[in-house]
């Protein structure tokens, strides 16, 4: 199992650098970001949701003159395919990630199966992901690959990190969900639909957005609005987070403050989301597809509320969103908190 990861990372690690070794330019670059969500911001130790990492590349644009090498033009030729919008001025990217998911239940001193709570689960994963970008639309679609159950070794990390750094380890994760892979497809469209059409200096945007997921671990859809106010707004679509899946940057280009080689643009904003989710399916609380497991009864319909701050120096952004999320099944005595801290930095 652990040769199989290593596999997978392998792809991801090589797969962008095969692009890259083309396609990537001062005005075209690649993205590389690094996303970690966890409920201790908020005074609270492993409850629910409880930590998320990712790591993800996405690619310049391989549409167009920008096409150099076999993988891009195949990327670009699948993209023509998919039922994305047909502009000619889109922008075509690829994105690569690696992640894994945890989750608990409150009480994490209890060692047998706590059947009104929710159950241990980790998940880790990995994505490949189609984005078609124009000034006011972008188009993404990802299939993420990955493996729940002890051998996602989630538990394992949990565990680890907490001895290392000196506070109670959860007593639970003998019970969590049996292995089982997942393949999931996630969809996801954003509208430019209110913007100042500043490029530079103070500006706005409103970003509405619908999507849906498919597959054995999430089957959902959701709807929602993401409005951003600030200096030098980046020509992307608004601060994106762990789902898994969709969690990306989308790729840059010359009007943003970032990439333009040697440049020290500066900028700084404030955003918002609301976002509401009817699920399916989930495999964190409606257990195993095809074993027996710990399970509980799932809420049908849930919201999330983020607001945060993004700052943005030449290259690099470091963005900061605290989310809140109704409760997501019955029993659930508190909504959930937690924070998330998104690195990337465009070359």
């Amino acid at each position: 199992m652990k040769r199989m990861y290593a596999l997978l990372s392998a792809l991801v690690m090589v797969l962008p650098a095969a692009v890259m070794a083309q396609d990537a330019g001062v005005d075209n670059p690649w993205t590389f970001a690094l996303c970690v969500e966890n409920d201790f911001f908020f005074g609270h130790t492993d409850r629910y949701y409880t930590n998320g990492l990712s790591l993800r590349w996405t690619s310049p644009d391989v549409s167009g003159a920008q096409t150099e090498s076999k993988i891009s033009r195949w990327a670009a030729s699948l993209l023509e395919w998919l039922p994305f919008k047909k502009d000619p001025e889109s922008r075509r990217s690829l994105s690569f990630s690696l992640g894994q998911n945890m989750y608990t239940p409150d009480d994490k001193n209890r060692s047998d199966i706590i059947q009104d709570d929710r159950p241990y689960a980790g998940v880790t994963y990995a994505t490949a992901g189609l984005h078609a970008k124009g000034d006011c639309l972008m188009d993404s679609l990802e299939l993420a690959l990955g493996l729940v159950g002890p051998h996602s070794y989630a538990g394992d990390v949990q565990e680890g990190v907490h001895e290392l750094i000196g506070i109670r380890v959860p007593n639970g994760w003998d019970n969590q969900l049996k292995d089982e892979p997942i393949v999931n497809i996630f969809y996801e469209r954003t509208w430019k639909s209110l913007y100042s059409g500043a490029e530079r200096g103070l500006g706005y945007d409103v970003l509405p957005f619908l999507g849906g997921a498919l597959g054995n671990a999430i089957t959902s859809g959701s709807a929602g609005v993401q409005a951003r106010f600030g200096w030098n707004l980046p020509n992307d679509f608004g601060i994106s987070r762990i789902h898994p899946g969709l969690d990306s940057k989308s790729s840059s280009d010359r009007r943003d403050p970032q990439p333009v080689s040697g440049s020290t643009s500066f900028g700084l904003y404030g955003f918002a989301s609301l976002n509401g989710m009817a699920m399916a399916r989930n495999i964190f609380l409606d257990g195993n597809t095809f074993a027996e497991s710990h399970s509980v009864d799932k809420k049908p319909f849930v919201a999330e509320l983020t607001w945060g701050v993004s700052f943005e120096l030449g290259r690099f952004q470091l963005s900061y969103a605290h989310v809140f999320q109704t409760k997501e099944f019955e029993g659930q005595r508190d909504n959930q908190k937690f924070g998330s801290i998104t690195f990337s930095y465009s070359f």
